[in-house]
């Protein structure tokens, strides 16, 4: 699954690059870690108390209007 952030300006969520089983979630380590937003364009702080796991297509890869 994927671990996504929301943006605290928009309430959008976006992807940080990084996936995981959901099964290995609760053992996982997370320390705090920047990332640019895709919504807003400011950089954002996460910590694992503010990550989603979620299943967002990537670009090309299904989704709304897609076929596949």
């Amino acid at each position: 699954m994927r671990i996504l952030v929301r943006c605290p300006g928009t309430g959008k969520l976006f992807p940080t690059g990084l996936t995981t089983k959901a099964t290995n979630f609760a053992a996982m380590k997370v320390a705090d870690n920047k990332l640019a937003c895709s919504f807003c364009g400011k950089v954002h702080l996460w910590t694992k108390q503010n990550i989603v796991l979620g299943r967002i297509p990537m670009k090309g890869q299904g989704g709304k209007g897609s076929k596949g």
